[in-house]
């Protein structure tokens, strides 16, 4: 039934979506270097044609899953900018489940807020399901840096606390922003996310 619901979804989409969209994306990758567990890379594709949103993701809500995403964008332009997509996903691979969600970016120069959320219902077993989530506060600096905070809260690896916060630094060069996060600053090991992301 989940593979029939997806099938109908993706089928409404193409057919609502203009011949002539916009379309921009990006892909991204985040190297995870937690201190009691294996690192690992988390890649992530987005695509928004028109108002209409895709993601693709890998590691993100468990170690060798993959996880397909859709949703609509809500845009406001004016003194403080905001984009609101709520999105609806599929997880398989080592597990299987379905999530809902969504991502909040407010802007308000020259700072910029963003966060995104979902609630993971695992299909197999009620006990694996939970709640993820990954906001950032950031300041925009001259010559394109950017620093702030950032908070997470994640199973994909194991964590010392059940929401996680840390600082970050990032830089944009050309189409390609890097970023450095470092969690748990007051504790003796801290996790480290590297990350590279490309727009087009």
């Amino acid at each position: 039934m989940i593979k029939r619901l997806l099938l109908y979804t993706c089928l409404a989409v193409v057919c609502a979506v203009p011949v002539r969209a916009e379309t921009t994306g990006s892909v991204s990758a985040y190297l995870y270097i937690p201190p009691h567990d294996d690192n690992y890379l988390q890649p992530t594709g987005r695509v928004d044609i028109d108002r209409f949103h895709f993601e693709a993701r890998y590691n993100y809500e468990a170690k060798h899953a993959i996880s397909f995403w859709g949703g609509y964008i809500f845009t406001r332009k004016g003194t403080i900018e905001l984009a609101f997509t709520p999105m609806v996903g599929y997880v398989a691979g080592d597990v299987r489940a379905v999530a809902p969600g969504g991502e909040l970016w407010l802007g308000l120069h020259p700072f910029e807020f963003y966060t995104e959320n979902e609630y993971m219902q695992d299909l197999d077993e009620s006990s694996g399901s939970f709640f993820y989530s990954w906001s950032e506060l950031t300041a925009t600096l001259p010559m394109q840096w950017r620093v702030g905070g950032a908070l997470q809260r994640t199973q994909a690896h194991e964590t010392p606390r059940e929401f996680q916060g840390g600082a970050l630094v990032g830089t944009t060069l050309g189409r390609v922003q890097v970023t450095a996060h470092v969690f748990d600053l007051d504790l003796d090991d801290q996790t480290w996310v590297l990350s590279a992301a490309l727009s087009f």
